[in-house]
């Protein structure tokens, strides 16, 4: 029994301490912003840019098309970035795991 105590222990302090101070409790937070800016891409594609295609599609040019063709990625692959730069700032970094991320 004791030896299960000794572990716990351990875990707690894990839990608490982490890789570089960081904490578990704080990288769970961490994802989950990163997660919810992931879900907000989601939504983003799904109505705004379905709607925005839906107008497109009516207009007689193609360039609206080509035009949103091309915005596309780029708009998804923003919300991916600002979710891994609200994830890091949420960490709270200090020295060189700092300086890492803000590179």
């Amino acid at each position: 029994m004791e030896y299960l105590t000794e572990l716990w222990a351990l875990v707690e302090s894990v839990w608490e301490a982490g890789a570089y101070g960081i904490g578990g409790g704080n990288l769970i937070g961490a994802f989950g912003v990163f997660l919810f800016f992931a879900v907000l891409r989601g939504l983003f594609t799904r109505f705004v840019l379905g709607a925005l295609n839906r107008y497109a599609s009516r207009t007689k040019t193609d360039m609206d098309d080509l035009l949103l063709e091309a915005l596309e990625r780029p708009l998804k692959f923003f919300f991916l970035i600002l979710g891994a730069f609200f994830g890091v700032e949420f960490l709270s970094l200090e020295g060189l795991p700092e300086e890492l991320a803000d590179k």
